[in-house]
């Protein structure tokens, strides 16, 4: 039956959809969607032309006929830069007061004013497509500019990077414009590597050909040179003589140094540890240092009996002097341990939460509080965000298996159950279920890497406590040893 009335739906025939009407708000909305594909085609356009002008000046016959097909791009250039600048003043809505009530959109009243003309100056610097005995050096070199033309790359990247409707979307919810300054922050933050090469192969290759140009020297000597140069060594046999060359030298020297610095930026963001990774580097110190502590107790005991020793069968001055003396270096090496061992058990515990605080914590995601709900209990434990896994400390745990359990170690999970089973118990007065009493699997089962660092940190205490039993023995039975206090 089912199959059938399915089959009757798919044979009646469907209702028409009414197309809403055409407003002026969407014939509006539809212009300027027009316009920003406009826009970002002629970037594009920009972007052949100054690749085209770039490659004519670097030709050495026919200067005339070169620099005049320049200077027609340049041009048509500067008339694509007046058409995106009075979509950008459409865009931004400031029509001419002074137009009556048309209210006409003017360049000269949008905000982009200022970079309009930078860019029509930048595209109009060139050689003039005059004679060679009639130009004079400093005009030759103004061709060094059209190397500026390539910021056209950078705005276009933009625009097609962030062409989606979703993107622009997005971007005016939250409030961040879509311009070159979040690309280039995107690109470098997600693709530092490939952008990093591609622009210091691209600034080497576009300086190494205006550099053999202005020098008249081979494609190979202008790369060595520009190499040698961005690399701050300066190994090159040559040195720029005319004016372009030595402003190109000068340009490749900053390109070497900006990259110098944002390398080691990289460098520095690649090897700096996360706050996960500097938990995690704690955690394994401290596992270090309780494994070395005890030994280091015990032979500082060893040293401290045969400083006693000798001092006992009088042996000569140079002995006692070395005993004494490393003793000395064994009572320094415990004191520095114990402090590192006191300072990584600091700053793993502000990192972590302890034992208490991780039962007693009542977060909204997961408490132990009855909802009308559900009639079940939530452990903070089992929650998403209070759920911290430790897989280290199963390894400590095989660990400590294999050693003699301490007195303690009882004990003290019994104090911890039924102290956790009071504090709970008197919080959730206000609960209509009562809670079960918590056994000593539970809370073992519940944080097993809290209780085996409390059984390791009972087994330093009890070695620290022999210890000052052993010293204190030593020194009601034979005097105040040296002076040397552990």
């Amino acid at each position: 039956m089912e199959l059938r009335e399915r089959a009757e739906q798919m044979i009646k025939p469907q209702t028409p959809i009414v197309i809403p009407s055409v407003t002026r708000s969407i014939r509006q909305l539809t212009r300027m969607e027009r316009l920003a594909e406009n826009r970002r085609w002629l970037r594009g356009a920009m972007c052949f032309l100054a690749v085209i002008c770039y490659a004519l000046s670097l030709f050495e016959e026919g200067r005339v006929v070169t620099h005049s097909i320049i200077l027609l791009f340049s041009l048509a250039g500067e008339v694509a830069i007046v058409y995106i600048h009075r979509v950008k003043a459409k865009f931004h809505g400031i029509t001419n007061r002074a137009s009556g009530e048309r209210r006409e959109v003017s360049v000269f009243h949008s905000p982009s004013l200022t970079k309009m003309f930078l860019e029509m100056l930048v595209w109009i610097i060139q050689c003039p497509p005059l004679p060679d005995d009639m130009n004079p050096e400093w005009l030759v070199g103004l061709d060094s500019f059209l190397i500026l033309r390539f910021y056209v790359f950078l705005l276009y990247g933009t625009h097609v990077a962030h062409k989606s409707v979703f993107s622009h979307a997005i971007a005016s919810l939250v409030r961040i414009r879509l311009n070159y300054r979040f690309f280039i922050r995107t690109a470098f933050l997600l693709e530092h590597l490939a952008v990093t090469l591609c622009a210091v192969a691209a600034g080497i290759f576009i300086f190494a050909c205006s550099y053999a140009k202005a020098e008249g020297v081979t494609l190979g000597e202008s790369f060595y040179f520009c190499v040698s140069t961005a690399s701050l060594a300066g190994y090159s046999e040559t040195s720029p003589v005319t004016f372009p060359g030595r402003l190109i030298a000068v340009c490749v020297t900053l390109l070497g140094v900006i990259v110098l610095c944002w390398m080691v930026g990289v460098m520095n963001e690649a090897l700096s540890l996360t706050e996960a990774e500097r938990n995690l580097y704690t955690l394994f110190r401290n596992n270090e240092l309780c494994g070395k502590i005890p030994p280091q107790a015990a032979r500082l005991i060893q040293r401290t009996w045969k400083l006693y020793r000798a001092k006992r069968d009088r042996h000569n001055f140079i002995s006692r002097q070395i005993t004494a003396f490393l003793l000395s270096q064994q009572v320094i090496t415990y004191r520095v341990m114990r402090r590192a061992l006191m300072q990584y058990e600091t700053a793993f515990l502000r990192s972590t939460r302890t034992l208490e605080e991780c039962l007693a914590s009542d977060s909204t995601f997961g408490s132990n509080g009855t909802t009308p709900l559900a009639s079940t209990n939530t452990s903070p434990l089992s929650s998403p965000r209070t759920r911290r896994p430790f897989p280290l400390y199963q390894e400590m745990r095989l660990k400590r298996d294999s050693r003699a359990s301490t007195p303690r170690g009882d004990e003290y999970l019994q104090e911890v159950g039924s102290e956790f089973s009071s504090r709970r118990s008197e919080k959730n007065r206000f609960v209509l279920t009562p809670h079960l009493p918590t056994t000593q699997q539970q809370v073992t089962a519940a944080v097993p890497g809290m209780v085996d660092l409390e059984l390791r940190l009972s087994m330093l205490e009890k070695s620290l406590e022999a210890l000052a039993t052993t010293a204190e023995s030593l020194r009601g039975r034979f005097g105040v040893i040296s002076s040397v206090s552990v």
